[in-house]
């Protein structure tokens, strides 16, 4: 009986394949998080709460009495919900100085990324009953959502408010 010499054959063993997806793992999950820096997660973390923030307030108009006008109030160190009292006859929005220590604030909220409308830096949105957008900045009341309103969260990311209430990610 004749013994052939053994084959030598080419090619990895299990042990280094595994070992090589180890390291592609481990460099994968080390370099990812570094793609996405800390201000890009605080602009997405402060338009996702913005996006909600509008919609609880939206929502709070369209079925609140006639008496009342919940409003979210922007500025430069981030933004609130206040609820005011009203006569049913005004429609004034109110200011958005989050300053003001007597007003009756809910959740405020610490922007981690500028919030502007249009020029405006410190503005203050309300629903009418239908859900359509009303602005007032600084300079009083405003037309500017009249058609729908463009906000920019830091330089990067824009929402939309369309004349009709639509609140959604450009």
């Amino acid at each position: 009986m004749k013994h052939e010499p053994m084959q030598s054959y080419r090619g990895f063993t299990l042990i280094e394949l595994v070992l090589v997806l180890l390291l592609i793992g481990i460099m994968g999950a080390v370099a990812v998080p570094r793609l996405f820096s800390n201000a890009d997660t605080g602009n997405i973390t402060t338009r996702d709460a913005l996006v909600s923030r509008l919609r609880l307030v939206q929502t709070m108009n369209m079925n609140e009495p006639q008496t009342q006008r919940t409003r979210l109030a922007v500025d430069s160190t981030g933004f609130a919900h206040i609820t005011d009292v009203i006569s049913a006859d005004t429609d004034a929005v109110g200011s958005a100085d989050l300053s003001d220590s007597n007003l009756g604030w809910r959740r405020m909220y610490n922007a981690d990324a500028a919030i502007k409308l249009n020029t405006h830096s410190t503005f203050s949105i309300f629903f009418d009953r239908l859900g359509r957008p009303r602005l007032y900045t600084s300079d009083g009341p405003s037309d500017s959502c009249k058609d729908g309103c463009n906000l920019l969260i830091g330089n990067k990311y824009k929402l939309r408010i369309e004349k009709e209430g639509y609140i959604h990610d450009l």
